[in-house]
């Protein structure tokens, strides 16, 4: 194991520990607009809402085609 000063920095990982974050901290440093700006925030939510709906209407189409291919399965099994 090496000795000196080098030695406790490799034994704790190479680099010195980050300081602690906050959620608080954390979104300061992602977004640079003001506290208070929501624009944005309100873009991306209406964004997001769109995905979700288009999302809900693939699944639900999805789930039909699911529903007509289990429904001969079915008739085929009853009928075997």
């Amino acid at each position: 194991m090496p000795k000196g000063k080098g030695a406790s920095k490799q034994q704790q990982g190479g680099h010195s520990p980050a300081a602690p974050t906050t959620p608080e901290t954390a979104a300061g440093a992602v977004s640079p607009e003001p506290p208070g700006d929501l624009t944005d925030s309100q873009e991306l939510a209406v964004a997001m809402e769109r995905l979700t709906s288009k999302v809900g209407v693939e699944i639900e189409e999805i789930h039909g085609e699911i529903r007509a291919q289990v429904q001969p399965i079915r008739i085929h099994a009853a009928e075997a």
